[in-house]
């Protein structure tokens, strides 16, 4: 079970808060969410990677899709002075 919130943290957009199931670990759920474990792990100070307990919430951050590049031409439009 989880569900979708904004976050604080400017480099990330938004987080899952993720209820722990059996079987659960930080590694699996960094490979189904693409996040890394250490992600996880910054998004939830003091948690203990191997004492997850079942119902557990925790947060897994979703990263912001990447900005695409602008066009050379915009960034020699202006002058210093």
């Amino acid at each position: 079970m989880y569900t979708t919130s904004s976050a604080t943290n400017t480099s990330m957009s938004q987080w899952i808060l993720y209820t722990i199931r059996p079987g659960d670990t930080l590694f699996a759920l960094s490979q189904r969410f693409n996040v890394s474990v250490e992600a996880i792990i910054r998004a939830n100070p003091g948690i203990d990677p191997n004492n997850l307990q079942i119902g557990q919430v925790i947060c897994i951050p979703q990263a912001m899709p990447p900005t695409p590049p602008m066009p050379p031409h915009v960034l020699m439009d202006f002058t210093i002075l």
